[in-house]
């Protein structure tokens, strides 16, 4: 018997961002920039405007850990496996926070320039790809607690802004295979041993905002700046191959896909979105549906989100610092989904 739809309780906690300098007080709170939720442990890293990063247990408790510098943290991603931070800088540096040791260290490699774009990390954490606003991208081995630089990609001189693993499949000569894509609509095709070549142009004005690898399908999900969603297969010789074209809406009264958007994979065909409104949209790509999930408040606007697949708890930073919850399992029943899709 099909589940029936349940009222979603989205529980709000206010994290507890450190005091303002004297003198500041009354100064505007710091913008979010950035939410980064680890797979492992209940920890949440938040960037925000001020140049600081913090870190929060999942009810809004801030820990002993605070980073700050000149520059804003314009990237967060932590270790799947281990209680490692690395944030990319807006001045193209890079720091590693290793909460077992309490250390921070910061590669001297001056390989990036200006905002970070993205840093993903591969399932097992033994490689890491940062790219930057520059059109770089670089790859980073991890060990010891540390990373260390292996190679880098420069294409185009435009952001590259998106990049998925592709973890099935893959030729077995490639320890990493990767595909990342930008500002351009060219998408790319890399591995950690200096191969790298253009696999698809999606064509002129079509950016890329979203990027995600459908393990179960062995596909590619491409959603673009002109909201249009793409869904790429591999040929036997592992090109990819557009199977999918469809134009798609992200906000609640219909209009276009902006630059704002925030996406997270959060299942099999599942997608979640959040464009600075009150609300979440949860995709269904098997049903190819959607559906609105309302916050309570009109007046908050979610700005970040993150998903917690040990949990299966979704993350959304309002506007004013405090961040609202809501498991999976409540978003599927409100939307009605069968949940073999989960």
């Amino acid at each position: 018997m099909a589940s029936q739809p349940q009222k979603i309780l989205f529980i709000s906690q206010p994290c507890q961002f450190p005091d303002p300098p004297e003198g500041q007080e009354d100064a505007p709170k710091p913008i979010v920039i950035a939410l980064a939720w680890h797979q492992k442990f209940p920890q949440i890293a938040v960037s925000t405007s001020d140049g600081q990063v913090n870190v929060f247990l999942d009810e809004g408790e801030r820990q002993d850990v605070s980073l700050k510098r000149d520059a804003i943290g314009s990237a967060l991603s932590w270790h799947p496996l281990e209680k490692v931070l690395v944030t990319g800088w807006g001045d193209g540096k890079i720091s590693v926070w290793n909460e077992a040791e309490k250390k921070i260290t910061e590669p001297s490699s001056s390989v990036h320039e200006g905002n970070f774009t993205f840093i993903r990390w591969t399932e097992a954490g033994e490689r890491m790809i940062l790219g930057d606003e520059k059109g770089t991208v670089s790859v980073w081995f991890f060990g010891k607690g540390s990373v260390g630089y292996i190679c880098k990609y420069q294409k185009e001189g435009v952001p590259h802004t998106q990049l998925i693993f592709r973890t099935k499949g893959r030729g077995p000569a490639r320890e990493v295979n990767f595909y990342f894509g930008g500002e351009k609509g060219n998408l790319y095709a890399a591995d950690d041993g200096g191969i790298c070549r253009k696999s698809f142009s999606l064509g002129e004005f079509a950016s890329v905002l979203a990027m995600f690898y459908w393990k179960e399908r062995d596909s590619v999900i491409v959603i673009t700046k002109t909201s249009f969603l793409f869904k790429f297969g591999f040929s036997p010789e592992d090109k990819i191959e557009q199977q999918k074209k469809v134009k798609v809406s992200a906000q609640a009264d219909g209009s276009i896909v902006d630059t704002f958007l925030r996406t997270q994979w959060i299942g099999n065909g599942l997608v979640l979105t959040a464009t600075n409104e009150n609300l979440f949209r949860l995709w269904n790509l098997n049903t190819d549906e959607s559906h609105s999930i309302r916050l309570p408040s009109e007046s908050d606007t979610v700005c970040a989100i993150a998903y917690n697949g040990l949990k299966s708890s979704v993350a959304g930073m309002l506007r004013q610092g405090d961040v609202t919850f809501a498991t999976l399992y409540q978003l599927v029943l409100q939307c009605c989904l069968p949940p073999f899709v989960v």
